[in-house]
């Protein structure tokens, strides 16, 4: 809204995509070796999600104000001296053979052919990360406060929003994409 000078408010949040970790040459986290090269997005948004996941998972350490813009420089323990490889996301999962992890969310994998059980971690509904990318429904503020014609579209993307919550279509995303989205309550 800064930045656009808009006046949008979210009527709720539909789904979140997590980022897993892959395998490539390792096949475990617990087999992760000193210098091991670790494939992540180079855009800042995915990048500072893949480092939250690795702190998650123990495998670096961050500083106590790490959030969504964490960079490299938040980084406060690299115990297995890893090192990142930024590429762009969508190359990731076709790089798994080149790199020991690979970290890219779980969309990209169900594309390009990987079953959404292989990752070795996945991120949940409740990370930091789903907080604040989870994709929402938003609306003008003027809508609530001009004619009935905005009023009405206003109420059919809460009949809209409704319907993307439904348990039927909560069904439909978890059998056609395999866990790779998650439906938020």
């Amino acid at each position: 809204n800064r930045t656009w000078d808009t006046r949008l408010y979210g009527l709720g949040t539909v789904y979140y995509e997590p980022m897993g970790i892959y395998p490539g040459k390792c096949t475990s986290l617990k087999e992760l070796k000193q210098g091991a090269h670790i494939g992540v997005p180079d855009d800042p948004t995915g990048y500072s999600q893949a480092l939250l996941l690795l702190a998650r998972e123990g495998l670096i350490e961050l500083a106590e104000d790490a959030d969504i813009w964490t960079i490299w420089e938040d980084v406060t323990a690299n115990p297995y001296e890893l090192e990142l490889v930024q590429m762009e996301e969508e190359k990731l999962p076709a790089s798994l053979e080149e790199l020991d992890l690979a970290l890219f969310h779980t969309g990209y994998g169900l594309w390009q052919g990987l079953e959404p059980e292989n990752f070795l971690a996945l991120e949940g509904k409740d990370s930091l990360a789903a907080e604040a990318l989870s994709r929402v429904i938003a609306v003008r503020e003027e809508a609530n406060e001009q004619n009935a014609d905005e009023q009405n579209a206003t109420e059919g993307v809460l009949l809209l929003l409704e319907i993307l919550k439904s348990n039927e279509l909560k069904a439909f995303v978890s059998k056609q994409y395999q866990g790779s989205i998650l439906i938020l309550d």
